[in-house]
């Protein structure tokens, strides 16, 4: 899992700092009184996403691009523009909802145009609608944790994208390259997390959204059906969002004082941290398998374990 100081720089230093600055540019967060600038978290996400592509994909993609780490981006734009759109014209939430139904599904069936293109069109269109209700999902469920304020909705989008990263890393049939990628996702929700802790009036209800749940479903779906990452890691990854809206059912002290915020974050983040510990101990297993095997090989002067993933396959 190669992960030195140039990746360190470019997929999370440059996308955190990208998304930072964006956000306090457009709430204006140095005055006290910050005004409303929904339009920074949509470009600042996709900045740092585009920061993260270029350096993991040594160069950008061709128009119309050739590889499906290319539709990523273009994917990925796309969903920013819907977010920009989101973020300055106040839509009826059905209607946002619906939109995000749609991006959601468009973003898949553009990155999986390559391993569909000789599906029937029962598994086509079947398939596309599991993906977009997953990201409709998701969609609803950033919204109801950033409509509560706080740090919640970064939070939780952290822990999310950060255990994405590490199942597409650590896995022997995973992407390195992909891993990488998402965690750009995971510097952005840390910038937004800290801007948060500074500025608790930044809220993160439109735009972001939108890029966020298209982004991470499109990642997940191309993760499973490019290289066949496992469902055991994309299932629980998909329903993230079920295991977020347990949370709000779980009863939580008023946020009175500094004790009872904390003690009712805790309760609402409690099932998504206990789903994400369990995918992130199974990747870790796995990869800790990997090592074992391959430093088995080695000793014995032969190949490693045929059952791992080649090289050229893990850097989709």
């Amino acid at each position: 899992m190669p992960l030195g100081p140039r990746e360190i720089l470019f997929v999370i230093v440059l996308p955190a700092v990208a998304v930072l600055v964006m956000i306090a540019i457009s709430w204006r967060a140095w005055r006290r009184s910050a005004q409303r600038g929904d339009w920074g978290g949509p470009i600042g996400i996709v900045i740092a996403f585009a920061i993260a592509h270029r350096f993991v994909a040594g160069s950008w993609p061709a128009l119309p691009p050739t590889e499906s780490m290319g539709w990523l981006l273009v994917a990925a734009v796309g969903a920013a523009v819907i977010g920009i759109v989101d973020a300055l014209i106040p839509l009826p939430t059905a209607v946002r909802a619906a939109t995000s139904f749609l991006v959601a599904g468009g973003a898949c069936a553009i990155v999986l145009q390559t391993v569909m293109r000789n599906w029937p069109i029962g598994q086509h269109v079947v398939t596309l609608l599991i993906l977009a209700l997953a990201g409709l999902g998701w969609w609803c469920s950033i919204v109801a944790t950033a409509r509560d304020g706080g740090v919640l909705a970064p939070l939780v989008l952290w822990i999310v994208s950060s255990t994405l990263a590490m199942a597409l890393m650590l896995p022997p049939d995973a992407s390195l390259r992909f891993g990488q990628l998402t965690l750009s996702l995971a510097a952005a929700a840390g910038a937004m997390f800290m801007l948060v802790l500074v500025r608790p009036n930044v809220s993160f209800t439109r735009g972001v959204p939108m890029v966020f749940a298209t982004i991470s479903v499109t990642l997940i779906a191309a993760a499973h059906y490019l290289f066949d990452w496992r469902l055991i890691y994309a299932v629980p990854l998909l329903a993230a969002p079920g295991f977020v809206m347990l949370g709000r059912l779980i009863p939580a002290p008023q946020p009175t004082t500094a004790t009872r915020k904390l003690a009712r974050l805790l309760i609402r983040v409690a099932p998504l941290v206990v789903v994400m510990a369990v995918v992130l101990a199974v990747a870790v297993i796995e990869f800790r398998r990997s090592e074992s095997a391959t430093g088995y090989d080695q000793e014995l002067g032969t190949a490693p374990n045929d059952v791992s993933t080649p090289a050229d396959v893990r850097t989709i």
